[in-house]
């Protein structure tokens, strides 16, 4: 799927070599990278809503998405989270606890990313028990490294 942004090759490329697929076996790594879709999103374009439903994660191949809670009823200004850049995956929390998306996310540049639906890696899963073992390993220590940084900055917050 050529883009603007990008071949199809190397799109298969940068997946190869990402650190989430890094664990697999090659030919299971490339039978996941087929199931995954190649997007463009123009900058300010959303992939995802704060309280929509998601049955994707998505890994940006390049350019890079802010991650915020956008102002609202409950909120009284716009809080900014994160700014994901190429190799960031993002997605995962409503993909795994089926909850509505929790922060809105959206393209701050024109950017390319490849998605995954959940249909696809529960497939993948059950055909490919160890691989599929190995890759919710890797998006485990994604949710660890998150929940670690978010509690280095409560604590700064809290002794600071």
């Amino acid at each position: 799927m050529p883009g603007p942004g990008g071949s199809r090759e190397e799109d298969r490329l940068r997946l190869a070599g990402h650190w989430l697929l890094h664990a697999l076996d090659p030919a299971l790594r490339d039978a996941l990278i087929d199931r995954f879709q190649i997007e463009e999103v123009p900058a300010g374009s959303s992939f995802l809503e704060e309280g929509q439903p998601n049955s994707r994660l998505f890994v940006i191949l390049k350019g890079a998405v802010s991650v915020k809670l956008p102002k609202g009823a409950r909120r009284v200004s716009e809080v900014k989270l994160a700014t994901l850049k190429a190799g960031d995956i993002f997605g995962e929390y409503s993909l795994f606890d089926g909850e509505p998306v929790s922060a809105t996310v959206y393209a701050a540049e024109p950017t390319r990313v490849a998605a995954l639906a959940r249909s696809s890696l529960d497939s993948f899963v059950e055909r490919h028990n160890e691989g599929g073992r190995r890759l919710y390993e890797s998006i485990v220590r994604v949710l660890v490294r998150r929940l670690r940084a978010k509690d280095a900055e409560l604590d700064i917050v809290t002794i600071g």
